[in-house]
């Protein structure tokens, strides 16, 4: 994948990560139903962050807390946010 995409299309790249490289925790690859949830979540969360003037390489922990907050009854609150690609 190239790296550049995380931050000229930040839903794509996650979306190719899903397919290439995540795994669950049982180390197999996600269902395409989940891949599917996991890349509508993302979505979600680069629009509420887009819509607060920050990207994938500018946001914060609250930004998160804050997403979730506005997110009360569509998203569990206690997401699994290990399905977005950690740092290296």
């Amino acid at each position: 994948m190239i790296p550049e995409l995380w931050l000229t299309d930040p839903d794509e790249a996650y979306a190719q990560w899903q397919r290439a490289e995540a795994t669950g925790a049982d180390r197999h690859a996600f269902a395409n139903r989940s891949i599917t949830q996991h890349c509508s979540m993302v979505s979600r969360l680069h629009d509420y962050l887009l819509a607060r003037r920050k990207t994938v390489a500018t946001f914060g922990a609250d930004h998160v807390e804050g997403f979730f907050a506005d997110s009360e009854g569509v998203a569990a609150p206690d997401y699994n946010l290990s399905a977005l690609p950690q740092a290296d």
